[in-house]
């Protein structure tokens, strides 16, 4: 998914990069592009990650794990990952590989987490957050739950920075195709039955929104 609009923070960094000479931007769990998509509007062109091939996740330039990037040290301009954090976490619960990303900035590059914020109300958000868990539920081993900042700021920041750490709360203005979760949810066509059925019950009554999302940028020395 996409974040919309971006942290003033962050837009005047990617403002910046677009006027230097080929930064080097990484896009770890790019997934299908649509947070590079968002880069692409700055004038940024990113190298995607992911472990799957090209094809499965779109926008993939590199095959390869976030855990340990293929990429040398001390290079990049911008490493950014958008609800990629939480996922990772569930195999790594101290979040050792966030000293591997810093570790491929550059002086004076940036880190950049994006993260859906826990929302219980109102209904379109908290519905946003159901379906989150419906699916965490179908992959836990390679997906996790959604995670607030005051979790990111108290169990991780301090380890990986302190101080340094830039946070903060925007609301998503992108919207959610409620037909299209309500299909996901319902199998391609099958008849949807328990948890599914009733989260598609509370969309169909409610809608589906994202809401609020966390930021946290770290800058390297």
């Amino acid at each position: 998914m996409s974040f919309s609009p971006l942290p003033d923070l962050l837009a005047r960094k990617l403002q910046q990069l677009a006027m230097a000479d080929s930064p080097v931007v990484y896009d770890l769990g790019c997934g299908d592009g649509s947070l590079g998509q968002v880069l692409d509007q700055y004038g940024i062109t990113a190298v995607g990650l992911d472990r799957m091939l090209p094809g499965l996740a779109l926008a993939t330039n590199v095959v390869g794990d976030a855990l340990e990037p293929p990429f040398l040290p001390g290079q990049a301009d911008l490493v950014i990952a958008g609800n990629f954090f939480r996922h990772l976490v569930v195999g790594d619960p101290e979040a050792r590989f966030l000293s591997t990303w810093q570790g491929l900035l550059r002086a004076g590059g940036w880190l950049c987490l994006l993260e859906d914020e826990p929302s219980v109300w109102p209904a379109p958000q908290r519905n946003y957050g159901a379906v989150q868990e419906f699916l965490m539920a179908l992959s836990p081993q390679s997906r996790g739950p959604l995670l607030s900042l005051a979790h990111f700021r108290k169990q991780y920041a301090s380890a990986f920075g302190g101080d340094v750490w830039q946070m903060g709360l925007k609301v998503n203005d992108m919207m959610v195709d409620p037909e299209t979760v309500i299909g996901m949810l319902s199998g391609g066509g099958n008849q949807p039955l328990g948890k599914a059925a009733h989260l598609i019950k509370e969309i169909q009554a409610h809608g589906i929104e994202y809401g609020e999302y966390w930021w946290a940028c770290w800058e390297r020395d």
